[in-house]
């Protein structure tokens, strides 16, 4: 796990770098962006949220990129599976303000403490799910589209969401071109191969401190 942290940003940051690319993000709160939901609220129905934007020149696709709240400084899963009320509004205040928030419980109530800004995604985390997004253009209809992915080809949400990678994949195509989009591509997918086979070398390593037959 610690190689893919590593590794991916020396691979795909260096071809982002090649290609002069620049990125920005400005978080949105929860409540005005695209997965805000109407109460009753559920834990699991908050997130991060920004929006990103990748330029080159003149040219510039923004996005919006968002992020469960595991993601959240920390953010622990008890073993209960419940959270406390505490719990609950400091996952509610960061992802409302993009600040965390650690409750001091007081005889009147909690206060807020120790708020400090969530660091927005990395360059290479959103390019990656960027070039996610542009496998769409290996698919010639949606119909070739959604049989690779497993959706159902009478579904409006799936066709929804087919429009909505295309629209991203020829936008980022028309910034760094075919041959640029290639080398994003071939980056990411070297850096993701390189991780696996880290990982499986890490999972039959024997464990440190361990003897042999």
């Amino acid at each position: 796990m610690d190689y893919e942290q590593k590794q991916q940003p020396e691979t795909l940051q260096a071809a982002i770098d090649a290609l002069g690319l620049t990125y920005s993000a400005e978080f949105v709160p929860w409540s005005k962006s695209r997965n805000a939901k109407k109460p009753p609220v559920k834990p699991s129905d908050y997130s991060l949220n920004w929006k990103i934007t990748i330029s080159k020149g003149g040219r510039s696709i923004t996005t919006d990129y968002s992020a469960g709240i595991g993601h959240i400084p920390g953010y622990k899963q008890s073993w209960s599976g419940r959270l406390t009320v505490d719990e609950f509004e400091a996952i509610k205040y960061a992802c409302e303000t993009g600040k965390t928030y650690r409750a001091i419980s007081l005889n009147l109530g909690s206060i807020p403490m120790g708020q400090k800004p969530i660091l927005a995604p990395s360059v290479t985390d959103v390019m990656s799910s960027l070039i996610l997004d542009a496998s769409v253009l290996d698919a010639g209809v949606f119909e070739e589209w959604a049989g690779d992915y497993g959706y159902d080809t009478d579904s409006r949400e799936a066709e929804r969401i087919y429009k909505a990678c295309l629209d991203i994949a020829l936008k980022l195509r028309s910034i760094v071109g075919d041959a640029g989009l290639a080398a994003l591509r071939e980056a990411c997918t070297s850096a993701m191969r390189a991780a696996n086979t880290r990982a499986v070398g890490i999972a039959n390593a024997p464990a440190a401190g361990g003897t042999t037959a």
